[in-house]
């Protein structure tokens, strides 16, 4: 088990900055980010069927989605209004004056911040 999830985590993090690059220049950024959702809901859903996760059990912990779900739709609003308006928080900005938009950018903006 533990290689199947090894394998799932680094398969999202080398398609992450290909997403980024493909709805950065996409004309409808929100369709091509709705299109992503769609995408990985069908990959969720087919990695239970295959392992055999009763999907039914997520009614047990049905206000983690609900957290999960209002979360995700933050993030993608932040992603989309920093690439329509180019800004973002002071927060989040390194030296460079450049968004720091995805979690792999973590240490930028800790470097930026810190001032290291």
């Amino acid at each position: 088990m533990e290689f199947a999830v090894a394998g799932v985590v680094l398969l999202a993090a080398s398609i992450h900055p290909f997403r980024e690059l493909i709805l950065k220049s996409n004309a409808f950024p929100e369709a091509a980010y709705f299109g992503v959702i769609i995408v990985w809901v069908g990959i969720a859903v087919t990695h239970a069927l295959i392992i055999g996760v009763d999907i039914a059990s997520v009614y047990a912990v049905w206000p983690l989605v609900v957290i999960s779900a209002f979360s995700l739709m933050f993030y993608y609003i932040g992603i989309l209004t920093t690439m329509k308006t180019g800004t973002s928080p002071s927060i989040t900005r390194s030296s460079a004056q450049r968004p720091c938009s995805s979690s792999s950018s973590a240490g930028c903006c800790w470097a930026s911040a810190t001032g290291r």
